[in-house]
């Protein structure tokens, strides 16, 4: 069974500190049927692990795993397994000469397709000691935990001479942990850096593509947030609360709101797909989401009358058009609050004028007004300045403009302005989607959009998407492997524990070149990955198909389902089945007890229990551990309790229970009986002494 485990953020991690790990022996009976837990302690600090010539200095009781694709070494800390280093080679092509800029957009681009939510935050040189590296943060989603990584790329010469790949070497973590993981990570760095022959050459930062999304220029804020433009009054009367209203319990209430900026007169409102129109074309593709929400039964339309009382609902509106990969929608005010019509030129509301985006640079000056959740019921404000562009391959170079003004939930839709109050984009994603930018969709790329709405034209649909051919087909052939072979040799009806990739095999005809399939993932039910892709020339005739769920640290014992979607509107293709592990089997066993201080008697949370492959010895793993020698695992919860699962009845098994700041236990558990066990006595760690 495999688990993702952490420390609170608060706890030390520092393992250059001598942690109480020596041979010392001391009998605790914990027992289970006829087993004995012993409590064994050996000095540990770090250690030194020559893993492909790398030969590196590692946290003290790391897990190393074998070497795997591009990746020359990684390793976890067994009592967080979220919290990894690793390092990774990119071979140049062919002849070629390859920079460390370089391997970075090779080998993030081919992250970016493979991880959930992929976002780059940052790049450009930096440093590891006195060696030059090309730097880049960005974030991703493993198996439902949000991860931060900082990758380093520096020539492989500088550790190995004569090579001419370039070497990453990689700090994933989450996000709470990141800051408190930095020291140690930079000293394993540092010294594989430090022996560098030759100082490296970085060369400058440029824009690279990461799956269809380019990043033009990184920058944030290079001064003071810049005063409000003149025109605040003018921004804050012409923005409005959009109220998603549905029937429910026979009355119809609101359930949700976004925001929307006047941009005619006579109520023509510009705001989010995702606001008024969820099933909008595009949206489900953008956001790789096959299962969007229903659209509001009515739209109701909330008017600022005093800017520090909250906005009045006056009127309902109707969608005119959308385009859901833009995200963006523009209704029109038509009925009162009372659901009457209103008459032709009765309305005279406050506006913005439109201005251009195209005209912004990194620096700029920005505003932007909604009304968020965290701001209470009252319209908010938020200065800021440009902070660079995002491109995609389908839109251009300037999909996104970046910026460091705030855009929370509940601003979606709202205003961004520049400094002469002139609209000049929709702020779209906030700061905890996007790793601390905010997002606005430029005002350029929904022109269109508005100028059909205001020739009466509704349109519902995208042209960033390729229609379908209404012939497509798309069929589970196998499981397998490996890619290396179409059709798939390997054919595979599961997978045994502490696979890291599980691939689909599947046979597609039918479909138009550039249309889109989204693929989502669950383990027992939750769903745990979505992501998409389009595509390529040949898609009608057919032929193999791949799609894969990936884990570094290995995927969880479970039943994967694999549900595939197609096309604008996200039809609903074919499901497919497998497992992980001994999901289900008969006969199989599971262990429960509970972890406590040997002082106080107190229960110990966040304590680890490591039980091992018959006939492991324990010191040896303490030593030097390895994954391919556990059996099971699991962490405690606040009562000090926990449950390990997935073991075979009459085994009896070398165990260890570790938590920070105290001594590690170990011994033997057993043997086993069918069913559910449960420890008699439980595990007493002590503390390691101050």
């Amino acid at each position: 069974m495999t688990a993702a485990l952490g420390t609170s953020a608060g706890q030390s991690r520092d393992r250059r500190e001598v942690r109480s790990f020596a041979a010392v022996v001391v009998l605790v009976v914990v027992a289970l049927a006829t087993g004995m837990f012993v409590r064994v302690s050996v000095e540990r600090a770090v250690q030194r692990v020559d893993q492909a010539g790398l030969n590196a200095v590692l946290p003290a009781g790391w897990i190393v795993l074998p070497a795997a694709g591009d990746r020359l070494m990684t390793a976890y800390d067994p009592l967080d397994p979220d919290l990894r280093y690793g390092v990774a080679a990119v071979d140049p092509v062919a002849d070629t000469t390859l920079t460390p800029e370089d391997a970075a957009v090779r080998r993030l681009r081919d992250r970016g397709n493979l991880l959930q939510a992929f976002a780059i935050s940052e790049q450009g040189p930096g440093t590891l000691g006195t060696v030059p590296t090309y730097e880049v943060h960005y974030s991703f989603v493993d198996l439902a935990t949000p991860i931060e990584a900082i990758e380093h790329y520096l020539p492989d010469g500088a550790i190995f001479p004569g090579e001419d790949r370039i070497l990453a070497v990689i700090l994933e973590a989450p996000p709470d942990k990141l800051a408190a993981a930095l020291p140690d990570f930079e000293r394993f760095a540092r010294e594989l850096a430090g022996r560098a022959g030759t100082a490296a050459t970085v060369p400058p930062v440029v824009g690279f593509g990461d799956g269809g999304r380019r990043f033009a220029s990184i920058g944030g804020s290079t001064a003071g947030a810049p005063a409000p433009p003149a025109a605040t009054v003018d921004l804050v009367n012409a923005t409005v609360q959009i109220l998603m209203v549905a029937t429910i319990g026979g009355q119809e209430q609101a359930y949700g709101w976004g925001s929307g900026t006047i941009i005619s007169a006579n109520g023509m409102i510009l705001t989010n797909a995702h606001v008024a129109m969820p099933t909008a074309a595009g949206l489900g593709v953008y956001e790789a989401d096959p299962t969007p929400a229903a659209d509001p039964e009515d739209l109701i339309v909330a008017i600022i009358e005093s800017e520090d009382r909250p906005a009045v609902p006056t009127y309902r509106a109707t969608v005119v058009s959308a385009d859901g990969y833009l995200d963006a929608a523009v209704i029109q005010i038509d009925r009162d609050l009372a659901g009457q019509p209103l008459a032709n030129g009765s309305l005279s509301l406050p506006t913005v004028p439109i201005g251009d985006s195209a005209a912004l640079h990194v620096g700029d000056p920005m505003t932007v007004v909604g009304f968020p959740g965290i701001g209470g019921d009252t319209i908010s404000l938020s200065s800021g300045r440009v902070s660079g562009f995002l491109g995609d391959d389908r839109i251009g170079d300037r999909a996104w403009i970046k910026t460091d003004a705030v855009v929370s939930g509940g601003n979606s839709g709202g205003l961004a302005a520049n400094e002469a109050g002139e609209l000049i984009g929709i702020p779209t994603r906030g700061r905890d989607d996007v790793g601390g930018y905010s997002w606005v969709r430029p005002i350029a790329l929904v022109m269109p959009l508005i100028e059909g709405a205001q020739a009466g034209r509704r349109t519902v649909d995208s042209p960033y998407l390729v229609p379908g051919t209404g012939r497509e087909s798309l069929l589970l052939d196998t499981w397998t492997d490996s890619e290396a072979e179409c059709p798939a040799r390997n054919r595979l009806t599961a997978y045994p524990s502490g696979t890291r990739n599980i691939i689909a095999a599947l046979d597609h005809s039918g479909f138009a070149s550039g249309e889109d399939i989204i693929r989502q993932w669950r383990i027992d039910g939750e769903v745990v990955f979505r992501g998409g892709f389009q595509l390529g020339e040949g898609a009608e005739s057919g032929g193999c198909l791949f799609t894969y769920i990936y884990s570094d640290r290995g995927l969880p014992d479970g039943t994967y389902l694999l549900e595939l979607y197609a096309g604008p509107t996200l039809r609903a293709m074919t499901t497919a089945q497998t497992t992980v592990g001994s999901v289900g089997t008969s006969g199989s066993a599971t262990l429960a007890g509970v972890v406590i201080d040997a002082d106080s008697g107190r229960p110990v949370p966040e304590a680890v229990v490591f039980l091992l492959v018959p006939g492991t010895n324990i010191g040896a793993w303490v030593d030097n551990p390895q994954e391919s020698q556990i059996a099971s695992f699991a962490k405690t919860g606040a009562d000090g309790s926990f449950v390990v699962q997935g073991l075979t009845p009459g085994n009896t098994y070398p165990a260890i229970a570790m938590a920070e700041g105290h001594v590690t236990a170990g011994g033997q558990i057993g043997p086993i009986q069918e069913g559910d066990n449960t420890m008699l006595n439980p595990i007493r760690l002590t503390r390691v002494a101050p």
